[in-house]
């Protein structure tokens, strides 16, 4: 989920900004990849750890690097290229919690939302 979530906040907002159609990018570069950056691969993560893994390393599209990790428990190998990196995130604000502050953010640009699953109210 943490792949899923945050490509579609940055591929909506490169869409947005560019005016073009949305590309699908690469849920399991972040599944794969990011560990150095906290994230748990198929054991979750945060979508601003994998935010900060794209600002350095950017991200590859769906085709290029395409999602495996639903078909076993195992995460995979990175197999990162950076000649075919599509997308960089340059910057993001952490949203405040209020009603008001959600809806701000939300008027200006795509936002993402994290939830903690492990809680017995989602099982």
């Amino acid at each position: 989920m943490l792949g899923f979530l945050r490509n579609r906040t940055v591929e909506s907002s490169i869409s947005i900004a560019h005016g073009t159609s949305p590309v699908s990018l690469s849920e399991q570069q972040l599944v794969s990849c990011s560990s150095a950056y906290n994230n748990a691969g198929c054991g979750g993560g945060w979508y601003y750890w994998a935010w900060n893994y794209v600002e350095v390393y950017g991200q590859e599209k769906s085709a290029d690097y395409p999602y495996t990790s639903g078909k076993t428990t195992v995460d995979g190998t990175c197999k990162y290229e950076a000649s075919k990196t599509v997308a960089k995130v340059t910057s993001y604000v952490q949203v405040g919690q209020t009603n008001e502050q959600i809806k701000a953010a939300i008027a200006i640009k795509p936002v993402s939302v994290a939830l903690d699953a492990a809680k017995a109210v989602f099982q």
